[in-house]
């Protein structure tokens, strides 16, 4: 935070709060009037007491007058409504009559400037001055080093500052984020009218001695950081700026109309039913940090244009501060404090302007200009920066949008002296992102398109407390990868607590499932166990003999000599086509009797075993009398999950279910990896990874996670446990933690306790962090409600804000509220119709929030009589 250079932008004020200038003006007419009263005086028009009392009641009218021009919320207020209302009740203009808009491409070489000057890039004012135009990009190229540049907003931040100091006087810097609808985005996510990610950056040059040095430093500069316009982008753009919801002309020169008309500070002629309007700072805040970019983020679900001038008018390069400095060395004067000069880096003197352009229909500006109020409202009464609508100079304020213009609106533009003050009034870049094929669609807090494309090399992590919406994003990917089961060659594996999945067990969606349900009593596992392990062939016998060791308590590795008799059984048993778990057992105690008889430790192991095939202790669950049968060695997709979220006790239950689930795993995505014959684009999920962490095998997760990255299987996670969010400890146990490997985090924005955590990672990433947690409660304030709010942290360790909207046929497709799910299964029971098409006719007839009771099953038949026979009845009708 910083303080600004409002106070000299207020007019001063003396003798208990009177302005300085209106006892200027007051005094200039009272001596005024005075000489003529006296000139009267002397021809005797008037007495010597009338003359005194005409003079001093003019300036005390005088003084009156002005101070009540002054008035107002900002300064000049009341004037500014005073020109307003002397206007024409109707008033034209015409942008082609301006200067900046009489742009032209110069070819010939009988131009004003020479051919060696000539630059087919820009555009050149009949005044012969040059414009630059510059398109920020997330992505670049170094045009010197050849090397890719990555967006940063402290790279952008340098490349303004950078900018300012080498940027000659008269110059003019125009800074313009245009808000137009992206129409180039999903179906469902149209609604939201979500913005295109652009920002461009004008430069008038003018005609000065030294100029052709200055722009090869500016280029340079540009060449370095981001990409350089051409003629017909820089039409384009201006184009968009006016005409948002026209099409571009195509041409290297800006296509405008013939004129427009306004009318109480309201253009009119942009487009049927649209007109515009601009608002504009008119006095700046005491202080200011990047508080004042939530400000811009409330214009991201209205098409406006935000558009930041710079004007200087006297600038002090570090050439001229080195040189003052060595007169400095040499009249003995010392600079004791280094900052100081680096200070004198950040100066600059300039007229500065911010004006925002909106479309839309009059109460829709009017509401987005009392959004923008109550904002600056919070900043504080003695710290708040005020906007007022251009009313008396409309004509001015549209065509200070145009590309090389000057702050030109009258009362409207601010000095300033501090370059960093101005890099915090600048709008921040924000990119819309956009990948092929993506696993799922965000918007970013700004209503940009967000994009994300998982991959193998950087698994993800979701990390936050319980109903945040963590299971709603696995979710989301899992429904995403799994709908390219019939067009690509896709698998996965999923392991969870708590059924959040279930609806994987649907005909069409995972090809296997064994789940551990708890009602009154544990019910039976789906299938044998010993079935799954052996359609993985060797493979399969060799995990199975493991896994058995395990049950029993066998070392595995250090008792190679047991293992091979557990492997000859476990072998006997693939040729016999024998899945029971209790035969093997009766094979398994036949093989070792003799062995327990004079070593008790093997009593333990057969009673261990047999724990797992008695009816009274886990029998029951790995002794399944009815199966499936499910095809396992054809499987692509298979499912284990848990009814109870206690996964601890009986800890040996758990442990051996999840020791299965993550073999089983673990050789479906060996099986189908980039190195087999059949290989797979694999997602393996593991969702509340936090709760079963006793039960879970982390040695094995490590092992399936990095050597799965290798082999292009893409990782997710998700947990409740805070310290997950804990990266680049120094904790070396917590440093090669399942969580500890991810890249990509998310987190729930404003989290409270989850930044103090997160804040003990690197010291890059905190600042980060410390930056948007400060942004990020007031913009909680401006989201509509049922939106989620996440950070995202990319490969890159840039920091996202998030918001999740959900399709609606997702949504039928992944609830778990019971009444939805009734309904649901209902629906499939028909036969009609598969698991997609049954959502997406749910979603068409649903109401926006899922049913979360569940009615009679009378109702539920009359529900989906309803659905099949009637197409246009509402289902939210049919449930009330």
């Amino acid at each position: 935070m910083i303080k600004t250079s409002r106070n000299e932008n207020i007019p001063f004020r003396i003798l208990g709060g009177f302005r300085m200038r209106s006892v200027y003006i007051s005094f200039i007419v009272f001596a005024i009037t005075a000489i003529i009263t006296n000139i009267f005086q002397v021809f005797e028009f008037i007495s010597g007491p009338v003359s005194a009392v005409i003079f001093l009641t003019s300036g005390i009218i005088a003084f009156i007058i002005v101070e009540k021009l002054h008035g107002g919320k900002y300064p000049l207020e009341n004037c500014e409504k005073l020109l307003a209302k002397m206007q024409l009740s109707q008033k034209m203009f015409n942008l082609e009559s301006v200067k900046e808009a009489n742009v032209e491409v110069k070819y010939n070489k009988f131009d004003a400037h020479s051919i060696s000057e000539y630059d087919k890039d820009s555009w050149y004012l009949p005044t012969s001055e040059e414009i630059i135009g510059i398109k920020i990009v997330e992505i670049g190229f170094n045009n010197t080093t050849g090397g890719k540049i990555l967006f940063s907003e402290s790279r952008f931040e340098a490349f303004c500052s950078a900018l300012l100091q080498i940027v000659p006087t008269q110059s003019s810097i125009k800074f313009v984020s245009p808000n137009v609808i992206d129409h180039d985005c999903p179906e469902h996510m149209k609604s939201k009218k979500i913005m295109r990610g652009d920002y461009f950056i004008f430069i008038r040059l003018p005609v000065i001695i030294g100029m052709k040095e200055k722009k090869q430093e500016i280029i340079k500069l540009i060449n370095s950081n981001f990409v350089r316009m051409t003629p017909s982008e820089m039409s384009e753009v201006t184009e968009k700026i006016f005409f948002p919801y026209n099409s571009p002309s195509k041409k290297e020169k800006p296509v405008f109309r013939s004129g427009f008309s306004f009318e109480k500070g309201f253009v009119k002629g942009v487009w049927f039913g649209i007109e515009t309007a601009v608002i504009t700072l008119v006095q700046l805040p005491a202080y200011v940090d990047e508080r004042f970019q939530i400000i811009y983020t409330a214009l991201s679900d209205i098409t406006s244009t935000i558009s930041v001038t710079v004007h200087p008018v006297k600038f002090e390069t570090p050439v001229s501060s080195f040189i003052k400095e060595k007169i400095k060395v040499k009249k003995g004067i010392k600079n004791e404090n280094e900052d100081a000069q680096k200070l004198q880096h950040d100066e600059i003197n300039c007229f500065f302007q911010i004006s925002i352009m909106l479309h839309g229909s009059p109460e829709q500006i009017a509401q987005k200009f009392s959004e923008i109020e109550s904002i600056c409202i919070r900043f504080g009464e003695s710290n708040r920066p005020i906007f007022g609508q251009d009313t008396a100079f409309v004509s001015d304020a549209m065509k200070s949008f145009l590309p090389g213009s000057e702050p030109r609106i009258p009362f409207r533009r601010q000095k300033i002296k501090n370059i960093t003050e101005i890099i915090y009034y600048l709008p921040r870049p924000k990119f819309s992102k956009k990948v092929e094929n993506p696993d799922l669609n965000l918007r970013t807090i700004d209503n940009r398109l967000f994009q994300i494309k998982f991959t193998a090399q950087y698994p993800t992590a979701y990390i936050s407390p319980p109903g945040s919406g963590k299971s709603l994003y696995l979710s989301l990917s899992i429904l995403s990868h799994i709908r390219k089961k019939k067009l690509n060659s896709v698998g996965g594996c999923y392991i969870e607590i708590g059924m959040s999945f279930k609806f994987l067990c649907q005909e069409g969606l995972a090809d296997a499932w064994l789940t551990l349900v708890k009602e009154a009593d544990f019910l039976p596992l789906e299938d044998h166990p010993l079935r799954a392990f052996f359609s993985f062939g060797a493979m399969g016998r060799e995990a199975a003999t493991e896994w058995i060791c395990e049950l029993c308590s066998i070392d595995y590795d250090k008792e190679s000599a047991v293992a091979a008799d557990v492997r000859e059984i476990i072998k006997s048993c693939n040729n016999e086509k024998v899945y029971s778990l209790e035969i093997f057992y009766n094979l398994f105690e036949k093989t070792f009797i003799e062995k327990a008889s004079s070593d008790e430790k093997w009593l333990d192991r057969i009673q261990n075993l047999k724990n797992f095939v008695d009816p009274n202790v886990f029998g029951k669950i790995f002794v399944p009398k009815e199966t499936r049968n499910f095809a396992w060695e054809n499987a692509r997709f298979i499912y284990f999950s848990t009814s109870s979220t206690k996964v601890t006790q009986p800890k040996k239950l758990y442990g051996a279910y999840f020791s299965m689930a993550i073999s089983l795993s673990e050789m479906l995505c060996e099986k189908h990896t980039s190195k087999q014959l059949e290989p797979l684009e694999m997602q393996f999920v593991v969702d509340e990874i936090h709760a079963a962490r006793d039960s879970i095998p982390q040695k094995k997760l490590r092992i399936m996670n990095s050597q799965g990255r290798k082999d292009g299987m893409r990782s997710e996670f998700a947990t409740q446990e805070l310290t997950d969010l804990v990266i680049d400890s120094e904790d070396e146990k917590k440093k090669f933690g399942i969580i500890a490997t991810t890249r990509r985090l998310f987190f729930k924005e404003n989290p409270g306790d989850l930044v103090s955590y997160m804040l003990k990672s690197s010291s890059d990433l905190k600042n980060k962090l410390e930056r948007i947690e400060y942004v990020s409660k007031s913009n909680l304030e401006l989201m509509s409600e049922g939106r989620y709010a996440w950070g995202y942290i990319d490969e890159n360790r840039e920091i996202h804000q998030v918001i999740l909207d959900v399709n609606k046929v997702d949504l039928w497709a992944s609830t778990t509220h019971a009444g939805s799910i009734a309904i649901r299964q209902a629906c499939l029971r028909t036969g009609l119709y598969d698991y997609w098409t049954t959502c997406e006719l749910l979603a068409k007839r649903g109401p926006v929030e899922l049913p979360q009771f569940i009615p009679p099953d009378e109702e539920i038949q009359k529900i989906v009589t309803e659905v099949i026979r009637n197409p246009n009845k509402n289902l939210s009708d049919l449930l009330n």
